[in-house]
């Protein structure tokens, strides 16, 4: 009997240990190195956190900038801002799914290792229902050693049990039975999202985009909870508790301004500039937000720094022609964003874009954000 279950034994531990080689073989995130595919496209795309950190351990001294914040700040190409910024080198550290535990620890690390000048960071206001630190990660998601100083022994070893899952995408990727063509791959180099084929298909039809793309055509709040929650769950966005309803929503509230303010601390011990902004969520995605937690969440935010909110239901955000779908704005509106915060003359922006939000007009800016809410919503025959 203690042969057999020595031989047991052995058979398994041998099995993990073929298993952890393949894993490591395949790389499915690239953490390894991807030796086997070399497929940096799509390690640096599944695996954000981890490959941009490693590129800019080689690359800093070349910008002096940051933009940070989740996938919805992946359309501002650098260049963009930088116009506006005389002097500054820009790199966009979006990391999808980011909360501000992210953006914290991505603004930390940046300012402790690299000379910076200025931090943009945007707020998405879906910070009200999440905040994910390193315990609640995933393989896709987990902070790089260096940003989260992990052991770096517990940060690898993960990696070689990352389930068939992984392993059969990056296999398809590698053999193309996945195509890449049509990915919104990462601009190694910039850190921002390329979002060249879906452009390509709007200039061809943008009528037909939009007919075809279901996240502008959710009947109920509860069919938009469900889209979310399968979304969020198939592109690793960890929002899960976008799932349930109600005031609890918004216990994440102090987690995310904590962090806010630790962000404005450092910034201003480090006398970094930082520019805060929130994000133009799209109407259909406005329509989950319980108004009170919103306006918590705005209120809250001003006594963190001054900021630009270019959130709420305006001529952008109500019309779905500047999104993709309805999470992630186009590059169009980029312009549009910056040409408010700089005053940019030249740029037609609409008039009811972008506030700039102190504590001396905070309440102002409630009271008219409160009736805005009301009165889109009456009219659109949704709860408010």
């Amino acid at each position: 009997m203690n042969n057999f279950k020595l031989w047991i034994l052995a058979v398994i531990g041998m099995t993990a240990v073929i298993y952890s080689a393949i894993a490591a073989i395949i790389d499915p995130l690239g953490v390894f190195g991807d030796k086997l595919f070399n497929m940096r496209k799509i390690s640096m795309l599944t695996n954000q956190r981890f490959h941009k950190i490693e590129y800019l351990e080689k690359n800093f001294r070349q910008y002096n900038s940051y933009l940070i914040g989740g996938s919805r700040t992946a359309a501002i190409n650098p260049e963009w801002i930088e116009k506006y910024i005389p002097g500054s080198e820009f790199y966009n550290l979006f990391v999808s799914a980011a909360t501000e535990y992210d953006n914290l620890n991505h603004v930390r690390y940046v300012l402790e290792n690299y000379i910076v000048r200025n931090i943009v960071v945007q707020v998405h206001m879906n910070d009200l229902y999440s905040y994910f630190d390193l315990g609640d990660s995933t393989l896709t998601t987990t902070p790089h050693y260096k940003v989260s100083g992990e052991n770096i022994l517990q940060f690898y070893l993960p990696y070689l049990s990352p389930g068939g899952e992984l392993l059969a995408k990056k296999l398809k990727y590698a053999l193309g039975i996945h195509k890449t063509d049509n990915l919104k791959t990462v601009v190694e180099e910039t850190g921002e999202r390329s979002y060249r084929y879906e452009e390509k298909l709007i200039t061809e039809d943008h009528e037909k985009y939009m007919a075809n793309e279901k996240t502008f055509h959710i009947q109920n709040e509860k069919a938009k909870l469900r889209l979310l929650t399968k979304v969020a769950r198939e592109t690793s966005d960890i929002t899960k508790l976008f799932a349930q309803k109600g005031k609890a929503w918004g216990i994440k509230l102090k987690e995310n301004i904590a962090s806010l303010q630790e962000i404005r601390r450092i910034c201003d011990e480090k006398k970094v500039r930082l520019i805060l902004l929130t994000m133009p969520h799209n109407q259909e995605m406005m329509d989950i937000f319980d108004a009170e937690d919103y306006l918590a969440f705005i209120r809250e935010l001003s006594g963190v720094a001054p900021f630009w909110d270019f959130s709420g239901y305006n001529s952008i955000t109500t019309d779905n022609r500047n999104y993709y779908e309805w999470s992630h704005y186009r590059i169009t509106v980029v312009k549009y964003i910056l040409a408010r915060m700089f005053a940019d003359p030249s740029v037609d922006v609409p008039e009811d874009f972008g506030v700039f939000v102190t504590q001396e007009n905070i309440e102002d800016h409630i009271v008219h954000l409160r009736r805005n809410i009301l009165s889109h919503r009456e009219n659109a025959g949704l709860p408010k």
